[in-house]
């Protein structure tokens, strides 16, 4: 008996498997018996196979004598990439291009992905735009075995080529990869679950909410038994920005606190702190102010670092701004550094700044900060916040193309009829608090 064919009979048993439990596909009871005997020795695509079941590396499975003797469909080149990939020798692949069989999936697979992960795109679309072609010529057996290569080749080569993630073309990519996984069955691994995030997300940066909600509600229903928390998250983030977006405040709220649930299963408590925003944006846009108060409470006693802290502060200033609360917003601006922030935190800074020195008078400090943070409200079509930019400046320097823009972006706030994924730090209950 080979030692192969021995280990694997061994590990097996000691795994509790019987040889049916270890079939599949590719590997019939019959051949497997005669692997195990000594008699055949097993193709690539069934030594992974085999490798897999048993969680153990193909490497540790064969010994020298193995290779030297392994039939004519096994690749010991392939099992070679295979191993240095997983192991992310990815520049070893790429030193070795001119000894690959480029007529062969497996050899422009990791070639093509270890340009990718090495951020060489050019030559990583040269191997991986082959895949495909390459994929079609292999049999159905071999298909089934490496659909999921071909899924992430298709995964990357849409990262190459899109510009901007709303483009069409990477919706095309995206679909294209799930009618693969779909037609070879492959709906429990991890690039399923990724693509079907993708798709989700794009609908979301095309505004298409709806579709986005209809997606991703029906890709959980019909996938209850989902084993990877880090999905899970993404998905119900998802849900929460669409549901905010439609201003469904409570569908927001409630999948923003299953995203953070997962979060924190999976102990990324820096993305965890991270969706607070989005609770604590949900909460103020509901009005719940108080709730707001209580959940800042929590995140000061909770989180100690100091990239969550500094969000926080921001936060804060948020509901004293919307509370019409100026001088709680004068006393704790002093104590925050601003070049301790990140961008988005500095621009949210200036603007409660910038409205809060016109309230109280102070007209240079108002023009200042808001000088900083215009653009920033524009690309990010804060719209009321600019109608409140420049009827403030329109009122300190009385140019009237400050208050033809006020008008403008008072007239685009009026039409919309979603919020944008970086909402105004004015809520839509803001002006309730000033006429008190």
């Amino acid at each position: 008996m080979n030692k192969l064919g021995h280990k694997i009979k061994t590990l097996r048993k000691a795994a509790k498997l019987t040889q049916v439990d270890l079939s599949c596909d590719i590997l019939n009871r019959t051949s497997l018996s005669k692997i195990e005997n000594g008699n055949l020795y097993p193709s690539l695509p069934q030594l992974e196979h085999i490798s897999d079941k048993l969680k153990t590396s193909i490497s540790d499975l064969i010994s020298d004598d193995d290779i030297s003797l392994l039939n004519s469909n096994f690749t010991n080149k392939n099992l070679y990439l295979k191993e240095l990939y997983d192991n992310k020798k990815y520049f070893d692949i790429i030193e070795r291009s001119s000894e690959l069989r480029l007529s062969d999936f497996n050899s422009c697979f990791y070639l093509g992905m270890s340009y990718y992960k090495t951020e060489l795109k050019n030559d990583a679309k040269k191997y991986l735009s082959r895949c495909e072609i390459l994929f079609n010529r292999l049999s159905e057996a071999d298909k089934y075995i490496y659909v999921e290569s071909l899924c992430i080749t298709l995964n990357s080569l849409r990262k190459i080529e899109i510009k901007s993630f709303s483009d069409n073309l990477n919706l095309e990519y995206l679909k294209k990869a799930l009618n693969y996984l779909n037609l070879y069955n492959h709906c429990k691994c991890e690039i399923y679950f990724i693509i079907n995030n993708n798709i989700s997300a794009y609908y979301l940066f095309n505004e298409e909410y709806e579709k986005g909600i209809h997606f991703i509600e029906d890709f959980l229903k019909n996938n209850i038994k989902i084993n990877s928390p880090t999905m899970l998250c993404s998905f119900h983030l998802n849900l929460s920005i669409a549901y905010f977006a439609m201003k469904n405040y409570i569908k927001a709220i409630e999948y923003i606190k299953k995203s953070i649930f997962f979060y924190e299963y999976i102990g990324n408590n820096l993305e965890a702190g991270e969706c607070y925003l989005n609770l604590f944006n949900s909460y103020l846009y509901n009005n719940q102010p108080n709730k707001c108060c209580k959940l800042l409470e929590f995140l000061y006693k909770t989180y100690d670092d100091v990239r969550l802290t500094n969000i926080y502060k921001i936060l804060e200033l948020t509901l004293f701004y919307n509370l019409n609360d100026i001088e709680k917003i004068v006393n704790k601006s002093k104590h925050i550094n601003y070049t301790s922030l990140r961008y988005k935190t500095k621009m949210d800074y200036d603007f409660i700044l910038a409205r809060t020195n016109f309230i109280i008078g102070n007209s240079k400090a108002s023009l200042r900060h808001y000088n900083k943070c215009l653009k920033y409200l524009i690309e990010n079509k804060k719209h009321l916040d600019l109608n409140l930019a420049y009827s403030d400046m329109f009122s300190i320097t009385e140019d009237v193309k400050y208050n033809i823009e006020a008008t403008k972006y008072k007239e685009l706030y009026d039409k919309e009829n979603y919020n944008h994924p970086h909402p105004n730090i004015t809520s839509p209950h803001y002006f309730s608090y000033i006429d008190k």
